[in-house]
C-alpha cells in the first residue's frame, strides 16, 4: 500500500470543532484526490474515536463550494 504525504490547506477552529479543509480546483476528481479524500475521512474518523476534547470535520472544497461552505459554518450546519 502506498502512503502519500497530506497537508491540508486550512484548519478552522469553531468552539470545540476543528474544520479541516483541502482546496482543489472545480471538477478535479482525479484518482489521487479520490484516494486522498477517502483516506482523510478515515483518518479524522479514527482521531475522533481516540479523543473527545474536540471533533474534527474534513472537507474537500473547490471554488464552487466556498459560498455554501461558509454559509453553513455561519449557520452551524457544517456538521452534516
Amino acid at each position: 500500500m502506498k502512503y502519500l504525504n497530506f497537508h491540508p490547506d486550512f484548519f478552522f477552529k469553531k468552539e470545540n470543532d476543528i474544520l479541516v479543509v483541502e482546496i482543489k480546483k472545480d471538477d478535479d476528481d482525479s484518482r489521487d484526490n479520490i484516494a486522498k479524500n477517502r483516506d482523510a475521512q478515515k483518518h479524522f474518523e479514527l482521531v475522533n474515536q481516540k479523543q473527545s476534547k474536540q471533533k474534527y470535520y474534513f472537507y474537500f472544497l473547490s471554488p464552487e463550494d466556498y459560498i455554501e461552505f461558509f454559509q453553513a459554518v455561519r449557520e452551524k450546519r457544517y456538521k452534516n
